[in-house]
């Protein structure tokens, strides 16, 4: 079980980045829930003991910046990259 939903009550994804972005970065991953969120940063970071932190941050909602790695969570009509378009949401 999520420790929130909310991250489905506004359709939402997350645009993650492997390093600080600049203005015309394009996102590295697009990831589509929590678990893929917590995964990611995990991989990049050797924060595998902060998975169920990140975890419970992307269930919010909620942006991450662990290090470098920055995951920006983005409602679907404010994508600017047609990312859910792109997977059909």
């Amino acid at each position: 079980m999520l420790p929130s939903d909310e991250w489905q009550v506004i359709p939402l994804h997350w645009h993650a980045f492997a390093t600080l972005p600049r203005c015309d970065s394009t996102p590295d991953a697009v990831l589509r829930d929590p678990y893929a969120v917590a995964s990611w940063v995990a991989e990049r970071t050797r924060g595998a003991e902060l998975w169920h932190a990140h975890f419970r941050i992307a269930s919010r909602g909620d942006s991450i910046r662990h290090h470098e790695v920055i995951v920006v969570s983005v409602t679907n009509e404010q994508c600017i990259y047609d990312c859910a378009i792109q997977s059909g949401s």
